[in-house]
């Protein structure tokens, strides 16, 4: 649990820290400015052996840079992410945010009707042969 708290802060830290991002280099008569963009919806695939801490870090990452998410633990570990989920609302984060989609690897893929890079701008996932079965 630790290590899940430790990089729900280590991301929080991040984003402000990016929130404040400067130009590196001005040139003469050039307006040049730096910002983040989201990039998008963001499907989030831990694995079954380390379900909490890669799990919130990888949806955390997501969140703070402004994306959504579609977390869909291991079959072999919902729980813990759907723990994971349920304290995401309880702090109060907003509806669709965050979206919880427990299941097999091929009953997701039929869910989202057949994810392709048009609805799902990054996939994370710890190696795994399953993973899109």
């Amino acid at each position: 649990m630790a290590e899940t708290i430790d990089f729900a802060e280590f991301y929080a830290r991040e984003a402000l820290r990016l929130a404040q991002a400067k130009t590196p280099t001005q040139l003469p008569g050039e307006a040049d400015r730096l910002m983040y963009i989201p990039l998008g919806v963001a499907a989030v695939i831990p694995p079954w052996n380390f379900p909490c801490a890669i799990m919130a870090g990888m949806t955390m990452a997501a969140i703070v840079t402004g994306n959504t998410v579609v977390l869909k633990p291991s079959h072999d570990s919902p729980a813990i992410a759907a723990k994971f989920f349920e304290v995401l609302q309880e702090a109060g984060m907003p509806d669709g945010v965050v979206n919880f989609c427990p299941g097999s690897g091929s009953s997701f893929w039929r869910r989202t009707g057949g994810a392709s890079a048009h609805t799902l701008h990054r996939v994370h996932w710890i190696k795994g042969s399953r993973v899109g079965h």
